[in-house]
């Protein structure tokens, strides 16, 4: 049997052995990382992150970036609290006005930075303050529980299972699949690799740039919102610190899994490899009992890398 070379080459499948590697090592190092309660744990912890990852990862294949996934995420289940706790609406109506809304900001910056072809870096860092800062002024700092029969449904979503996985994790699951298969077989997303690799040659084919840009803005927002709204589920509360520092976690997992911050370069399955294995390693430093400012000095270490690596294999293929 012949073996393909070049998928010896592919970024998912160096990511599967460095995953492969933790697990072995953690396996050999402690009794409970490969226990299933413990995976189990990972693979609910890694959800919120999972859907921002998806939105991230079709944001980065146009060439573009968004900062405000993960204020979004948390604007989203900050309404779902306000309007279901202080206002007495319908838990379902509250969520899907909770999406509607957050697509709404997802159009707002789409159109400020393709429109008016400002930096999306500087639009994105912007609206992430304007919905973080939204989120603190709503709830006064203070976490909104949600409470109720009318929700128990609704918290099932992100806290119930199927056998022994969670329900959560089945629609991050869902989710990667369904954009996967878009990414791959719609007319739409061959137009983003094509925005991303050359937004001026795309132009001058046909394609609409600016409607393209806009519309993936639209996606990750809502994206974004639907993390927000099974985070809100899963923890049982709508909490002004949902989100943070989500967004380099994004990033970090869709370039691990081959999602070029220049652009015209991804896939889902990559991203979600990359998620997996930021969990997994997290996971591990928590297991040894590594002190939790030592994990952030690791996370935010790894994002670096993986950004140089990224730019310094561009470099090399252009040369």
């Amino acid at each position: 049997m012949r073996i393909n070379k070049n998928i010896l080459k592919k970024r998912e499948v160096l990511v599967l052995g460095v995953i492969a590697v933790i697990m072995i090592v953690m396996g050999m190092t402690t009794q409970t990382f490969l226990t299933v309660n413990n995976m189990m744990s990972v693979a609910i912890g890694l959800c919120g992150d999972g859907f921002l990852a998806l939105a991230m990862t079709f944001i980065l294949i146009s060439g573009q970036i968004d900062l405000s996934v993960g204020a979004v995420q948390c604007l989203a289940s900050m309404f779902i609290g306000q309007m279901y706790i202080y206002y007495g609406m319908n838990i379902w109506l509250a969520t899907l006005l909770a999406l509607l809304f957050s697509m709404v900001l997802g159009w707002i910056t789409g159109s400020l930075v393709a429109r008016l072809n400002i930096l999306p870096f500087i639009i994105t860092l912007g609206m992430q303050g304007v919905a973080r800062g939204l989120c603190y002024v709503v709830s006064s700092g203070n976490s909104i529980p949600i409470t109720g029969e009318s929700a128990a449904v609704f918290r099932k979503l992100g806290s119930g299972y199927i056998g022994k996985v969670p329900i959560f994790f089945i629609l991050l699951i869902i989710a990667a699949i369904i954009c996967q298969f878009l990414l791959m077989k719609t007319k739409f997303f061959a137009k983003v690799y094509f925005v991303g690799s050359n937004a001026k040659a795309a132009e001058l084919a046909g394609i609409k740039v600016t409607n393209t840009k806009i519309a993936l803005y639209v996606i990750s927002a809502l994206l974004a919102a639907i993390a927000g709204v099974l985070s809100t589920a899963r923890f049982g509360v709508s909490t002004p610190t949902l989100g943070l520092q989500a967004e380099g976690r994004a990033i970090t997992a869709a370039v691990i899994g081959g999602t070029s911050m220049a652009g015209g370069e991804g896939n889902i399955i990559g991203s979600i490899l990359g998620l997996i294995m930021i969990h997994l390693f997290t996971n591990a430093l928590i297991q040894l009992g590594v002190s939790v400012y030592w994990q952030d000095f690791a996370s935010s270490a790894l994002l670096i890398v993986v950004i140089v690596f990224d730019t310094v294999s561009k470099r090399t293929k252009r040369n």
